[in-house]
């Protein structure tokens, strides 16, 4: 019986660390403004729809919630999510990405509307999602954030 016990204490110290939540907080910034991301209000959690699918929302503020991001991932993180993805526009549907929606909240001294974007996830976990994004407006001006967001495990939805 003993042996049983250290197998499975062995088993769980090299790989349960699935299991448990990452506590490091949230971070980024907005590269040319210097805005930094608020650990406290950024985050991702699931969202378990009723047929059983799983979608993830993320949520981002910067500098005072000088720059908002709310947006909706198809699926949970993972590895088919690594790699650049063009952002939807506001409003659009039937996107052809794995963002299924991308709201920027207005940016004080940014003018003009959203003309595309991308996302690039260089890291896609269950429990962690890291990458950057670029938004390009119609005025000429480009915001450019980085982001490893930590998932909001209380936050998560169970349908």
């Amino acid at each position: 019986m003993m042996r049983f016990v250290w197998t499975v204490a062995l088993v769980c110290l090299t790989g349960c660390d699935a299991l448990v939540p990452d506590r490091t907080p949230s971070s980024g910034a907005c590269v040319d403004q210097g805005h930094q991301l608020e650990a406290g209000a950024s985050e991702f959690h699931r969202d378990d729809l009723q047929d059983g699918a799983e979608n993830a929302f993320i949520n981002m503020a910067y500098a005072g919630q000088t720059v908002q991001v709310a947006a909706y991932l198809r699926g949970m993180p993972d590895q088919q999510h690594v790699g650049t993805h063009r952002l939807p526009l506001p409003n659009e549907t039937n996107v052809d990405s794995p963002m299924l929606r991308w709201e920027l909240s207005p940016v004080a001294g940014i003018t003009g509307a959203m003309r595309d974007g991308t996302i690039e996830f260089t890291r896609a976990e269950n429990r962690r999602v890291e990458g950057s994004w670029t938004v390009n407006f119609d005025s000429g001006e480009t915001l450019r954030c980085t982001f490893n967001l930590r998932r909001a495990y209380e936050l998560d939805t169970d349908d």
